[in-house]
């Protein structure tokens, strides 16, 4: 999470919120390069040796954990961007560009946290105004959260 003041005034804020990228992208692709030669250098061995059946499971996962890496990248450029100007709440949301945008106006947003009714699952940060809530923040731990919440309080 970020968090900085922009424009003419310590009335406007920007707060980014993005999960913990914490394999970058090009770490993840020489990972996934150095596992496919070592396990593709293995399958060879063991096709030289009659044990052709190895090779179609080193593919499987191969795939599996392309997959597997394919999927934590494209949660790692999630960013909700939250907007404070002078009467005006944006939040904009989406992989890598704004695919989702809400906006709300800035005298009658409350923030709120609603409990879990399990210990297992996190509480939720929503905004909410004239009975509509938006959840946000979901990407965050459960301290990181309720720091959101106290700073969002302290700002609007």
């Amino acid at each position: 999470m970020k968090s900085g003041h922009f424009g003419d005034g310590a009335r406007n804020h920007r707060i980014v919120i993005m999960p913990n990228a914490s394999l970058p992208a090009p770490a993840a692709w020489l990972f996934f390069s150095v596992t496919a030669v070592v396990l593709a250098t293995i399958a060879v061995l063991f096709w030289l040796r009659g044990a052709w059946l190895i090779a179609p499971f080193a593919g499987l996962e191969l795939a599996a954990l392309g997959a597997a890496l394919i999927w934590c990248q494209r949660r790692n450029r999630y960013r909700e961007v939250l907007s404070i100007e002078d009467d005006l709440v944006r939040l904009e949301s989406g992989y890598g560009v704004p695919q989702q945008c809400k906006e709300f106006q800035r005298p009658w947003l409350q923030v709120r946290m609603r409990r879990s009714k399990s210990r297992l699952q996190p509480s939720r940060l929503m905004l909410v105004s004239h009975g509509r809530a938006l959840e946000l923040g979901a990407c965050l731990t459960e301290a990181e959260r309720r720091q959101l919440a106290a700073r969002l309080r302290e700002v609007l």
